[in-house]
């Protein structure tokens, strides 16, 4: 029997890479409530994503000109991998 935890393979054969930009180059420092939740919900959506087999790995990149996400989801065409992050 299969762990219904454990990632799914994907049949999309397309890797695509995105770039998560964050409201203010601060975001992470100073999140409101509401942010902090909002962020916990899009936790709860990658980890979704990666049950599913789309998303490949995600977190923070620390780059010095100010702070993003960088996401890698398998997808077949761009058009999939834009409703993933929209």
């Amino acid at each position: 029997m299969a762990n219904s935890e454990a990632p799914r393979e994907a049949t999309a054969s397309k890797i695509f890479h995105c770039r998560l930009i964050p409201p203010r180059p601060d975001f992470a420092l100073t999140m409101m409530e509401e942010e902090r939740t909002l962020m916990g919900r899009h936790a709860d959506y990658l980890r979704e994503k990666l049950r599913e087999g789309i998303m490949i790995m995600a977190g923070p990149v620390a780059d010095p000109a100010g702070p993003w996400g960088l996401l890698i989801l398998r997808a077949g065409s761009e058009a999939e991998a834009r409703a993933v992050t929209d």
